[in-house]
Order: structure tokens, then C-alpha cells, then sequence
């Protein structure tokens, strides 16, 4: 009987998704797998999403309403949902895809006793013309196939598990885990299922793949709780370091930062670039004073990484006195310097194999171009 079998927690994210959440809600209802419990949560929506819902909700006592307080994010929503869950496992899905027939089934029955999180790929759905999307059409079928059924440990195989889509649908999860370990999502982040697929794994690192299909992805780019990640954000420049300074936290939280601490330098020197080559110039002052403070409270290691120990100088440069003395007296006439010291520092930071010798010398140059420049206000 399918009541001896473990209830399923299903979490609908949802925002002003009035176009397809009926065809999401009808393709978990009808599932072959039926021992489920249907968590929506609505994210403030202003549409009709929450009528439809509610309509859908009469007809069948397996689906749960939520609301979110105030509009605050895909994350947010999730963090909810998974407070009611009462299932052995959890699934997300938002509130904009499609489950295939046998999507629970098939993931229930591939989760072994050892494994953690069994993974499935999903097919694309692309909402206009296809030309529209140009490369993303490859780039999505290459990343949402699943080609080879794996088990592994996923600390121990990075390779592997870095090639896998890190998207929080189209997985079970054991809610068990998630409850112990207080896994959550990142408030106000983007990349959010990133870090809780990663923060998972530290504490619970066994995944089973599988090849068939799981979810029909709804790629659209308005309108959607996920179309805002395709906008550009002054926030999206710095977010993957946040993202990577969310993990560790956890890491160190559960005692397995060691697992992480060699990687650290060159995920943190990469998204380092990725932000500062991204930023406005007006985001550089955020992206540097950031960056020190994580590299001094988390005493990550730059002397491999030439990049970052040019951060870590700029961090002394800018508490230095002559630096203070000429940012604020040439802040005193209406001129800000600090997107000129942050954009030399960056550019300087890129040669990565300068000796530590000229990197002193650069910095101390720096220093005297302030210098010279405080004087000449003053005395012109």
C-alpha cells in the first residue's frame, strides 16, 4: 500500500505565478507517488496565484497554505515551507515548473539506505522563441543532463559533484538532516541553492545520480521568482562572495572547515575577479573593505594568491594615516578618491606573479600619490 510508504514533503515556492501554477500543482497531485503533503508558499504575490491555489486546495486535503510576512525572496519562502514540513524527505519545486509523472517515484525508489541526496536532471522549457536565448540553449541541455548514474562521496569526488546542477529542485533531501544540522537558505542572496546544496554536503556528502529526467524547467525572463537573477544588480557583483563566506561559516559552525580551508584561496581569489571585473566602480570600496574583513575573520591564506594579498594591503593603506588625511581632505572639497585607490589596487592585483617586494613598493606609491595629491589641494 502506498500509506507504507514514507511521506514526502513537497515545497512550492511561488510568486505572481498565476500562469502556471495550476499546471504545477496538477502535475505533484497526480504523481504516482501519493503519500505527499503540498507546502505552498506565496511570496506577497499580487497576482491571482493565491485564488487559484485555494481553489485547488478543496479538492484535495494533501495541500498547505503559507504566506510570507512581506516580499523577501526565493529563499525566505523555502526557509518557511520547510518549517512545516512533517515528511521523511523533502522535494522543491517552484511554483513556475513541472514535475514528470514519475519524478517522486523515481527518486524514492533511488534512494538507497547510505545516500543523502539523490539527484536528477531536468528538460527545459523555453517560454519564447528559443533564438531569443541564443548559447543558453546548449549551456541549459548540457548542465540539466544527468549522462551517468553515480553514487559517490561527494567531499571526496569534487569533480564530479561540481559538474552536477546545483539547483535545489529536482533532488530529494532527508528532512532528517536538514533538521539536525539547521540546514537553510541564505536570506537575500542569489545562488541560494548553491549554498544549501553545499552547506548539505558537508555535513551529509553521499548522493545518488540518476539519468531520467525529473522536472520540466520553466525558462522564462519576467515575471517569475527567479527571472530578478537575469537582471543586473549592483548586489550580484559581490553576492558569490557572500555566498562562499555563508558556507564557510557553516563549515566552521560543524567543525568541518578543514574540508574547505585549502580550497578557500583560489574560490575566494576567483570570485574576487569575478566581482571586481562585474562592479561599478561605486561598488569597489564594499567589494575590498569585504573582502579584508572575511580574509582577517576567516585567516584565509594569500600567500599563494598575489590577488588577495593585494587586498589584504589595501586593508592596511586605507587605515593608514596619510591615506585618511588625504581621503578626507580632498572628500572636504567635493572629491572622492577611494574608486581611484580601489581601481589602482585591482589593476595591480592582477599581476599575480609579482614579488612581495614590488607589492610593497606599489602600495608605498599609492601612499605618496595621496600624498601629492592632498598637498596640491591644500596649498593651490
Amino acid at each position: 500500500m502506498m500509506l507504507d510508504k514514507p511521506l514526502i514533503s513537497i515545497v512550492v515556492a511561488c510568486y505572481n505565478t498565476e500562469k502556471y501554477i495550476e499546471s504545477c500543482m496538477d502535475s505533484i497531485l497526480h504523481q504516482s507517488y501519493s503519500n505527499i503533503e503540498i507546502i505552498c508558499v506565496d511570496d506577497c504575490s499580487t497576482d491571482d496565484t493565491e485564488r487559484l491555489v485555494r481553489q485547488t486546495m478543496k479538492k484535495d486535503n494533501r495541500i498547505k497554505w503559507l504566506s510570507t510576512e512581506k516580499n523577501s525572496g526565493l529563499s525566505d519562502s523555502r526557509n518557511l515551507g520547510l518549517e512545516y514540513c512533517q515528511g521523511e524527505y523533502v522535494m522543491f519545486v517552484d511554483g513556475d515548473d513541472c514535475l514528470l509523472p514519475e519524478s517522486i517515484s523515481k527518486l524514492y525508489t533511488s534512494m538507497d539506505d547510505d545516500d543523502c541526496v539523490v539527484v536528477g536532471g531536468a528538460i527545459v522549457n523555453y517560454e519564447e522563441d528559443k533564438e531569443q536565448y541564443g548559447i543558453l540553449v546548449d549551456n541549459d541541455k548540457n548542465y540539466f543532463t544527468i549522462k551517468h548514474e553515480i553514487k559517490t562521496n561527494a567531499l571526496s569526488d569534487i569533480s564530479t559533484t561540481m559538474n552536477l546542477p546545483v539547483n535545489a529542485w529536482g533532488k530529494l533531501w532527508r528532512m532528517s538532516i536538514i533538521k539536525a544540522n539547521e540546514v537553510k537558505f541564505p536570506s537575500g542572496l542569489l545562488y541560494e541553492d548553491a549554498c544549501f546544496l553545499w552547506k548539505y554536503l558537508l555535513v551529509a556528502p553521499y548522493i545518488h545520480t540518476v539519468k531520467t529526467p525529473i522536472v520540466k524547467y520553466h525558462r522564462h525572463m519576467e515575471g517569475s521568482i527567479m527571472s530578478d537573477t537575469f537582471k543586473k544588480s549592483p548586489r550580484m557583483s559581490i553576492n558569490h562572495i557572500f555566498i562562499l563566506e555563508d558556507i564557510f561559516n557553516f563549515a566552521v559552525l560543524h567543525h568541518s572547515e578543514h574540508i574547505l580551508r585549502s580550497k578557500m584561496t583560489k574560490l575566494y581569489e576567483d570570485n574576487f575577479w569575478n566581482a571586481y571585473n562585474m562592479a561599478p566602480s561605486s561598488d569597489y570600496e564594499e567589494i575590498f573593505s569585504t573582502m579584508c574583513r572575511i580574509l582577517r575573520e576567516q585567516r584565509i591564506d594569500t600567500t599563494t594568491s598575489p590577488a588577495l594579498q593585494y587586498v589584504a594591503r589595501y586593508d592596511e593603506i586605507s587605515k593608514s594615516e596619510i591615506f585618511m588625511e588625504a581621503y578626507k581632505g580632498l572628500k572636504g572639497v567635493g572629491i572622492d578618491i577611494s574608486p581611484l585607490a580601489l581601481k589602482l589596487t585591482g589593476k595591480l592585483a592582477k599581476y599575480r606573479k609579482l614579488t612581495k617586494l614590488f607589492a610593497c613598493i606599489s602600495s608605498l606609491l599609492l601612499v605618496i600619490l595621496m600624498f601629492v595629491i592632498l598637498r596640491f589641494y591644500i596649498f593651490h
